[in-house]
Parts: C-alpha cells; sequence; structure tokens
C-alpha cells in the first residue's frame, strides 16, 4: 500500500484534495492510504512512511518551506508537491526544499493528475515497481488454472491482445504469460508507468523500445513491432515526452 500524506491547516482544502488524489491513483489501479495532517509538527512527528507528501506552504502558525527543509533532512527520496496561493514562494522552495511540484490553488484535477504520473514515472526509476496479475494456463489434461504472478514492471516488454481467444499475452523477459483483461483497462493502469498503444491491440513498454524506423517498433531484444499510422503522431509524442523524462 502505498501512504500519501496531505498537511493543510485548512478542512475543506484538505477533504477535497483527498478525493482528488483518491479518484486518480483509482483510475489506475494503485490503492493509496491517504493520511491527513493539519500542522506540520504533526507530520513529522509520524512514524509513518511517506514517499509523496502534498504540503500547504503558508499555514497560519508554520511555513511550509521550513516544514519541508526538515522532511528533506530527514529523507532525501521523499517527494513534496506543495500547494500556494503565493507563487512567490516557489523559488523558495526548490532551493531549500528540493520541491518536486507545486500546485495552485484552487487545485486543478489535470495539472494533479500529471504530478502524480510524474511521481510513478519517478518511483519507477527509483525503485522496482511489479504488477500483480492472475497468469492462466492449461495444464496437460488441458484444464484452465490461474496462479498469482508478480513480475517487475521493467521486465514487460509489450501487452498484446489475442482476439481469437479473447486473453492478453504478456511478454517479459521471463516469458509470455496469459493474463484475462481487456486492453482498454490495461491501459488506463500502465499509462502513467510508461506504457503506450502503438496499435489498436498492442500495449508496449516505452523503456524497451531501442529506436522506431517509419512504422516499425524495435524493442531492446529485436523484437518489431508494427506501429499504425493513424497513432504514429501521438506515440512518437509521447516517446520524445518519456525520453526526456528518463
Amino acid at each position: 500500500m502505498l501512504h500519501i500524506a496531505i498537511c493543510d491547516d485548512d478542512q475543506e482544502d484538505l477533504e477535497k484534495l483527498s478525493i482528488l488524489i483518491s479518484e486518480i491513483f483509482s483510475q489506475y489501479f494503485i490503492h493509496c492510504d491517504i493520511v491527513q495532517f493539519h500542522s506540520g509538527e504533526e507530520l513529522l512527528a509520524s512514524p509513518l512512511v511517506f514517499p509523496l507528501i502534498f504540503l500547504d506552504i503558508k499555514m497560519k502558525e508554520e511555513d511550509g518551506i521550513d516544514i519541508g527543509k526538515a522532511i528533506y533532512r530527514k529523507d532525501r527520496t521523499i517527494k513534496i508537491i506543495f500547494q500556494t496561493n503565493y507563487k512567490e514562494y516557489c523559488s523558495a522552495a526548490i532551493n531549500k526544499s528540493h520541491a518536486f511540484g507545486f500546485l495552485e490553488k484552487p487545485v486543478d484535477r489535470e495539472l494533479l493528475e500529471e504530478q502524480i504520473k510524474e511521481f510513478l514515472m519517478a518511483k519507477e526509476n527509483e525503485q522496482e515497481i511489479c504488477m500483480k496479475f492472475s497468469h492462466v494456463y492449461l495444464d496437460d489434461k488441458k484444464q484452465v488454472w490461474k496462479e498469482c504472478l508478480k513480475l517487475p514492471v521493467r521486465d514487460i516488454l509489450y501487452f498484446e491482445y489475442v482476439k481469437r481467444d479473447r486473453y492478453i499475452k504478456v511478454h517479459a523477459q521471463q516469458g509470455d504469460f496469459m493474463y484475462l483483461n481487456t486492453i482498454s483497462v490495461l491501459e488506463k493502469r500502465m499509462n502513467a508507468l510508461g506504457f503506450e498503444l502503438c496499435n489498436r491491440g498492442i500495449l508496449v513498454n516505452l523503456a524497451r523500445i531501442k529506436k522506431i524506423k517509419r512504422y516499425n517498433i524495435i524493442l531492446c531484444n529485436d523484437t518489431v513491432l508494427p506501429l499504425s499510422q493513424r497513432r504514429a503522431m501521438r506515440f512518437k509524442e509521447r516517446m520524445n515526452e518519456f525520453a526526456r523524462n528518463e
């Protein structure tokens, strides 16, 4: 479970942000526990580990930047996203507390989702994110069985929808696996982790692409995937964006 902290002395802002964060993580099928704090002192005293903290930059009796500095000294891997009505504090927050991002109040949902996606990408680079799914297979007697598998996201090359049999084939460095789901649901889940549709039935891991040659995608293991003309512009834009953030 992912623990996320929100620190703000305005209860209404706390509640609104909590709802938005929960909705966005849910759409990526990521379960998170959101813990609310009304003061920086209360946040610093918490025994919980928060990889992501949303922190109000200006509270009635506390300076959010000072709280951010204390958090950074405690653990430099923690990502802090400040919320503020005071843009003039942004440069100070960057220099003193190494802010991961900023959101202006009232918080815009689209901008919040962009920050969360950036966080998920950074998290994948820093530690291994694993995907749990039910692998379906047939035994010698042609009986259908399921087992729970856990694959590191970085080891997944691409997902391929097998229309005839109505299942998804997971192509990974460890081999191929059968997965019962739809490509549309999977796309929502994996988009924030660096996956993009290259055609209607193939969802590819951008981190495993070696090069794109016209309408062919060459993966790191030299597998060649087709890139549809209709999706080519969007796919290449996403690939360029991904490369810049690497």
